[in-house]
């Protein structure tokens, strides 16, 4: 049996969104731990390269975001991360892994979409990096307490339903 069809009779839901969704994870190179004979195992950063995701639309003009908004698989995701934020690839694959395994455990692809969620959010702020710089200050504002964080609470729910918005979720 592939490992495609052992994670699908796994999670028993037989559907064209789960089949999707198992593509994208094994072509990453993830395997959920309920396939490994020995359980769990520790994330261990793949050298495999990130593959070039199809987009939605090309860059608007030279104030556009850095790159288009991918699609929202976990291939589009992780391609779109490897480019604007390469640091947190580790972050997007632990994240993918345990949404993964959560999603067996559950016998729903609710983790699976939270994990997209997520994901596309993220990279729907980071692509236009000043509304990264404010969000990041605005998080500065409200971690420090000194002052009362209601305006820049306000503000950060302003930008995370702006991105939301804009990845069409």
């Amino acid at each position: 049996m592939a490992a495609a069809d052992e994670v699908l009779a796994v999670l028993g839901t037989p559907t064209a969104e789960a089949q999707a969704w198992v593509d994208s994870v094994m072509a990453l190179g993830v395997t959920p731990p309920f396939l490994k004979a020995d359980g769990p195992v520790a994330y261990e950063p793949s050298d495999t390269p990130v593959p070039e995701a199809p987009v939605s639309a090309p860059p608007d003009g030279p104030y556009g975001p850095l790159i288009p908004m991918p699609e929202l698989t976990p291939d589009g995701l992780r391609a779109a991360v490897a480019r604007i934020a390469p640091s947190r690839i580790p972050a997007l694959t632990r994240h993918l892994f345990e949404a993964t395994t959560n999603a067996q455990q559950a016998g729903s692809l609710a983790p699976l979409r939270a994990f997209v969620h997520s994901w596309a959010v993220f990279v729907a702020i980071e692509r236009y990096p000043e509304r990264a710089a404010r969000l990041r200050e605005l998080e500065r504002i409200v971690d420090a307490g000194d002052h009362d964080p209601t305006e820049a609470i306000s503000e950060i729910r302003s930008i995370h339903e702006a991105a939301a918005a804009e990845a069409g979720l």
